[in-house]
């Protein structure tokens, strides 16, 4: 399971993630809530989907900012569906197809 997010930043780039379940976890602990949260409307709050955002790079060694530094050059962090998900790991390599 993981959740497809973009990060706007305030220059307007954008990047995306994907929240997996480390993240889930480490979401739950933090925040003593279950991650379906994220989904409620009623419930949801911009620091959980910009949390989410932060843990996956702070993760990766992405950025090794806190989480409140790293938020203050954020202007957006939300859901993406899977078929707008831009290129998430570049320097992976293809599959090789013969020949």
């Amino acid at each position: 399971m993981y959740l497809n997010l973009r990060i706007t930043l305030k220059d307007e780039s954008t990047r995306d993630v994907k929240a997996e379940w480390p993240d889930f976890i480490a979401f739950e602990d933090e925040f003593d809530a279950p991650i379906t949260v994220v989904f409620d409307t009623k419930k949801v709050r911009l620091k959980h989907t910009t949390w989410l955002c932060w843990h996956n790079e702070f993760r990766k060694k992405i950025t090794a900012k806190e989480f409140n530094e790293w938020s203050a050059e954020i202007s957006y962090c939300g859901f993406v569906p899977d078929s707008e998900v831009e290129d998430i790991s570049p320097l992976e390599s293809k599959a090789h197809t013969g020949a």
